[in-house]
């Protein structure tokens, strides 16, 4: 069912004003694709792949258009709730987390976190190293320059120690 949350605003010019969202479809793969310039990953843009399906069947070892019929023809719910789990891995991935934090917020295991990323790697080359590259930047520097010249700043902490014990 459609949010209510709508509900509660009022336009500002009249009582039938309307509140417009917008979502950019896999926004932040995109301009993964468009910075490390990962062949493989751009082709998965255009031919239009879900993205989720995609890490889902390289997790499942399985061919992409299958994973995809199970989830979006089939509406099989296993299946759609193993998606679920996967975008977990999906954003925090494009966010640079580290293996821990992944598995936390995907619920995979540590270990399929790390076959994941090892699977990933085989599949988009280009972009793993350019990832690789941005967090080597970061542990160096302290920050890194993107494409369009911002820099990004980063304060290092230790890890607590339970984060070390792990």
């Amino acid at each position: 069912e459609e949010s209510k949350v709508k509900e509660h605003f009022v336009g500002r010019w009249n009582k039938e004003g309307s509140i417009v969202s917008a979502d950019y479809s896999q926004l932040e793969v995109r301009i993964q694709a468009q910075v490390s310039q990962d062949f493989n990953f751009m082709q998965d843009i255009k031919n239009n792949v879900d993205f989720h399906c995609k890490y889902l069947a390289l997790k499942e070892r399985m061919e992409y258009v299958d994973v995809y019929n199970k989830v979006k023809v089939d509406l099989d719910q296993e299946w759609i709730s193993k998606r679920s789990k996967i975008k977990g891995f999906s954003f925090a991935r494009k966010y640079a987390a580290g293996i821990p934090k992944i598995a936390e917020m995907s619920g995979l295991t540590t270990e399929e976190v790390r076959e994941l990323i090892r699977v990933e790697a085989e599949e988009y080359p280009t972009l793993v190293k350019y990832i690789s590259d941005r967090l080597e930047e970061v542990n160096k520097y302290g920050c890194y320059k993107d494409p369009w010249g911002r820099t990004y700043n980063f304060t290092l902490y230790e890890a607590p120690q339970w984060v070390k014990d792990k």
